[in-house]
């Protein structure tokens, strides 16, 4: 393990080489349990060999509390921390590391540093990452932030995939599993990301409270022009006992049945 200033001390090339020796750049298979509702063979992130892959993640910063996620708590940003994830950013973009998929955050959210990670994708070019993938809640962005997503991803010849988190299809379940009042505004944002071409998927965390709009959040997507979505379970580990609660749950059973 390496603490902060064993990265920032070291050289460019040395910080990736040094990665890339790590499991980190493994992207594994599919995983047949935590992804149930995949159909076919291309969904199902089959891949010949390991992807060459680094996932950067923001820390525990984030800007809401969702009931389901990991991290759950509004902590402060620490300067330092900030410093160090630029930093280890800046590594793989100056080196050209030309990476299968750059991920970014699969801990905390990435746009909590808004202007300084627009300012990076907008930096990026094809030989430092084929494709672009991000994890948001998308309550920080707005229509001119997408936008310059857009435009920065086309204009480098990237792919960008972006993952949205939205577990309700009302603002009162919205607000129950997210923390936050923000309903119409992600709702708006993903429509937008998802017409631009930049939608991995929006992804619904089942838990106690959505539960009863588990049969509904496909089509309440399909009437707004957006197809791509998934449905993950929440773990005991953020919410004890929710686990088994969902899995034993009509409707859930219900839905894999029609899935």
């Amino acid at each position: 393990e390496w603490d902060m200033d064993d990265i920032f001390n070291m050289s460019n090339e040395e910080f990736i080489n040094k990665m890339r020796s790590g499991s980190e750049l493994i992207l594994p298979n599919h995983d047949e349990s935590i992804y149930k509702f995949c159909k076919s063979v291309s969904d199902k992130c089959r891949i010949d060999g390991p992807l060459n892959v680094i996932r950067v993640n923001t820390s525990s910063g984030c800007n809401i509390k969702c009931k389901f996620c990991n991290i759950r708590s509004l902590k402060p940003v620490y300067p330092r921390e900030k410093e160090l994830y630029f930093n280890i950013l800046e590594k793989i973009r100056s080196t050209k590391t030309n990476l299968d998929y750059l991920q970014l955050t699969g801990d905390g959210e990435p746009f909590i540093y808004k202007e300084e990670t627009l300012k990076y994708i907008e930096s990026l070019t094809a030989d430092v990452c084929k494709i672009l993938v991000i994890f948001s809640n998308c309550t920080l962005l707005d229509k001119d932030d997408i936008t310059r997503i857009y435009q920065a991803v086309t204009k480098a010849g990237i792919k960008c995939q972006i993952m949205c988190s939205c577990s309700g299809i009302t603002s009162e379940t919205y607000e129950k599993n997210h923390g936050n009042n923000k309903f119409d505004k992600v709702v708006e944002n993903i429509k937008l990301i998802n017409e631009y071409n930049l939608l991995q998927n929006v992804n619904f965390v089942i838990t106690p409270d959505n539960l009863h709009e588990l049969e509904f959040y496909k089509q309440f997507w399909h009437e707004k022009g957006v197809t791509k979505t998934s449905a993950t379970v929440i773990h005991d580990y953020c919410w004890p006992g929710a686990t088994k609660f969902v899995y034993d749950s009509a409707e859930y059973k219900r839905f894999i049945e029609n899935s």
